[in-house]
Parts: structure tokens; sequence; C-alpha cells
């Protein structure tokens, strides 16, 4: 069977049912994040060698040029190629799911996930000392409350922060529903 491009697009739509997908919208924000981790990332290369920690704020934001080789947390030193292998998995799965994403809270986590994903493991992928095996480049504490971040890394938390107001409002949606419907009482028992 000959390739179609609309027979392909129809049958995309298909699958993603009538509230249609928001895969551009992943991808805006997936581009956003990725284009402002890897201007940040070059500046602070740039700017903050050899500098040490340059305190912002009376220290309340703090700069220092960093390259991680171990992950989150440091969880896995000595482990470049296995977070690269993570981070690409973990890529090509936001990849698929940006397709199948039907509402905009869930769109923009899936983009902010996959942007803080992506702008990593450009960083493993093509830093030194070689490919898959090259140090992210961290920059950016807050005081004494954070380990050294960049913005994909912050990208990524605020991606939970979204998941979970996404899902407290699924419940309540669900909740608010089966009270219209008579399933919740309005009274307390009693």
């Amino acid at each position: 069977m000959p390739f179609s491009p609309t027979a392909t697009a129809g049958s995309l739509r298909a699958r993603l049912g009538p509230g249609g997908g928001r895969a551009g919208l992943v991808a805006a924000v997936a581009g956003g994040v990725l284009l402002l981790d890897q201007a940040t990332k070059l500046a602070a290369t740039q700017w903050l060698s050899g500098e040490g920690r340059v305190d912002v704020l009376g220290g309340l934001v703090q700069l220092q040029l960093y390259r991680n080789f171990a992950g989150p947390n440091d969880i896995l030193p000595g482990n470049t190629v296995l977070l690269s292998v993570f981070a690409i998995l973990a890529a090509v799965v936001l990849a698929i799911v940006a397709f199948r994403v039907l509402s905009t809270l869930s769109a923009v986590a899936v983009g902010l996930l996959l942007g803080g994903a992506v702008g990593n493991l450009l960083d493993r992928l093509l830093r030194e000392p070689a490919p898959l095996k090259g140090g992210v480049i961290d920059w950016l504490r807050f005081g004494d409350l954070t380990k050294l971040m960049n913005v994909a890394d912050i990208a990524i938390h605020v991606a939970i922060a979204v998941v979970l107001v996404a899902a407290v409002r699924s419940w309540w949606r669900e909740r608010e529903e089966a009270r219209d419907a008579g399933g919740l009482d309005r009274r307390p028992p009693g």
C-alpha cells in the first residue's frame, strides 16, 4: 500500500479520538526548554569557567560551573553510559507519548520532561570526554536548598509539579461529576 500523508493523518486522528492530540504544544514547550537550556549552558561555560562560586542576591542564588558525570543527586557515579542510555530511552518514550497526549496540562508536562531530557542528553552525547560519557553542565543553585542544576533540571522538576496539579484537577473533576450525578451526598452523614 503506497504512503499517503492524508491517510496517515486521518488514522492518527482516529487513534487520538475526538479531542485530538497536543503534539504541537509538546514540541513547542520541549523546544523552548531545549533552547533556553542550551543557551544558558553556553553562557555558563563562557562566563563562569574558572570563576568559582558567584553569589547573587546575597547568596540566595549561586552560580558555579560544574560538570555532572553522576546523574541527579550524584546517584550513579562512574555510570555515564548507563545514564546516557536511560536518557535516550526516556526521550524516545516521551516523544511517542507526545502523540497520545490529549490534555493541555499533560502536554505541558510531557514537553517539559522531553525538553529537559534532551537538554541533558545532548551534554552526555556531545561534551567531553566522549559520546555517551559527557558531563552535564550544571551552573545554578538556590541557596543551600538545592544542589547545582540547570534549566533542563528545573523543567523536569516543574513537570512533576504540573503532573500533580493535573492529577488533583482530574480527581476534583471526577468528584464533582460523581456528586452532580448523585453519586455523592452533599450533606455530611449524621
